[in-house]
C-alpha cells in the first residue's frame, strides 16, 4: 500500500551523516529526534554508515521514532538502537483514525 510521508526536512542525508560522524569523532553519544518514516531513514542510514567502533561506545538513541513500519523497526532492532518513546502520543487522534490517502 501508499505510505503516508509528512514533516520536515531538517538535515539531508549526506549532513545528518557529517553531523553524526562529528559527534562520535569528538567522542559524543547519539540520540537523534525522528519523528515519521523519512526521518527514521534518515537517521539510520547515519547510524549504519557511521564509524561502527565508535558508535558501539554508547547506545544509538532515537527520540520519539513515531511513525514508522516493520522494515524500520527490523533496522533499529538489528543496529541495536534504543527507542525513546512518548507514550502520550498514543493518545493523539492520529492514531485513532484511518487516514485518507
Amino acid at each position: 500500500g501508499k505510505q503516508i510521508r509528512t514533516g520536515i526536512t531538517i538535515y539531508e542525508q549526506k549532513e545528518a551523516s557529517a553531523v553524526v560522524n562529528a559527534a562520535l569523532d569528538r567522542g559524543f553519544g547519539l540520540a537523534i529526534h525522528a519523528i515519521g518514516n523519512d526521518a527514521i531513514n534518515t537517521a539510520l542510514n547515519a547510524y549504519e554508515q557511521a564509524n561502527q567502533q565508535s558508535l558501539k561506545r554508547g547506545t544509538p538513541r532515537l527520540e520519539h521514532a513515531t511513525f514508522l513500519d516493520d522494515r524500520l523497526t527490523d533496522r533499529i532492532a538489528a543496529l541495536g538502537a534504543a527507542v525513546v518513546t512518548q507514550p502520550y502520543f498514543l493518545t493523539l487522534p492520529m492514531y485513532h483514525s484511518t487516514p485518507k490517502i
